[in-house]
């Protein structure tokens, strides 16, 4: 929801709209703290809880795993990017 190049239908403007500056603050932070050697910018994926509700297409487990490993193969050259718990990158 936080990807501009990602919309494909209009809806949830006020939602995406807060997701996208969000995750423009996060790619700002990147920046700042890369000499730190600290990265940032991870997306859990639709997930089944309140939140997500129902529909979600992933337990919370599933997502927690693939967050868990995109961790563990974490490089500072991720940062700054937008990756799905799957590994996927999303596009800005």
């Amino acid at each position: 929801m936080g990807s501009i190049a990602g919309i494909e239908r209009p809806d949830s403007y006020y939602y995406r709209s807060s997701k996208a500056a969000l995750n423009a603050a996060m790619k700002g932070f990147s920046l700042e703290v890369s000499a730190l050697k600290i990265g940032v910018l991870l997306h859990p994926g639709w997930v089944r809880t309140r939140m997500g509700g129902p529909d979600g297409l992933l337990l919370p487990q599933e997502s927690i795993e693939g967050m868990r490993a995109r961790v563990e193969a974490f490089t500072l050259t991720d940062s700054g990017r937008f990756f799905r718990y799957d590994g996927s990158e999303i596009p800005w």
